[in-house]
């Protein structure tokens, strides 16, 4: 599923999603319940994993939260995967501390301001959770992986045109109508 938080400049899009230390955001409160379902729902015969990827887009470039090279990444669309960007960090939630870790570390990467030159007001954010299952069958080597994705999106309504940006937006929107 898709959450989108949208709104024009200073309209608290940022502290909706990450909040506080002493009020923690949406994006907090998500992945440590998603990681405490996950702990909640494993067993001998089950187990589920929680990871995490962060991208900044802006303009006519898509860039890692978590790795931050500077590259910009490419975006594409499989027919059933839906909408990916390709050679993003996923990182493995470990314990629910992560969760605040990897946000706070991917938007204090972001407001460096290091891997862009482009203005705050024209910069979208996605952080997405990814959770996978697998089980394990009765026989040796059967068992059934099934994977669901979370993206929680910091969209400014105030952005700029660009063709990378404005493709994420219009598949983005595309996916949310059919969530």
């Amino acid at each position: 599923g898709t959450l989108f938080v949208w709104g024009s400049a200073g309209s608290g899009k940022s502290y909706t999603m990450l909040g506080s230390r002493e009020d923690p955001g949406l994006a907090i409160q998500v992945g440590r319940e998603l990681f405490r379902r996950s702990e909640e729902s494993s067993t001998s015969t089950k187990r589920t994993l929680v990871s995490v990827s962060y991208v900044e887009l802006s303009h006519d470039s898509v860039v890692d939260l978590l790795n931050p090279s500077g590259a910009s990444l490419s975006v594409g669309e499989h027919d059933d995967l839906g909408v990916f960007v390709e050679a993003v960090a996923e990182l493995l939630v470990r314990d629910r501390d992560d969760v605040e870790t990897f946000v706070t570390q991917g938007k204090k990467v972001q407001q460096s301001g290091m891997l862009t030159r482009t203005p705050k007001e024209s910069r979208c954010t996605v952080l997405t959770f990814h959770v996978l299952q697998a089980l394990q069958g009765s026989d040796s080597g059967s068992g059934k992986t099934t994977c669901c994705q979370l993206q929680l999106v910091e969209f400014p309504s105030d952005t700029g045109s660009s063709s990378v940006f404005d493709g994420v937006r219009r598949v983005m929107t595309r996916q949310a109508q059919h969530s």
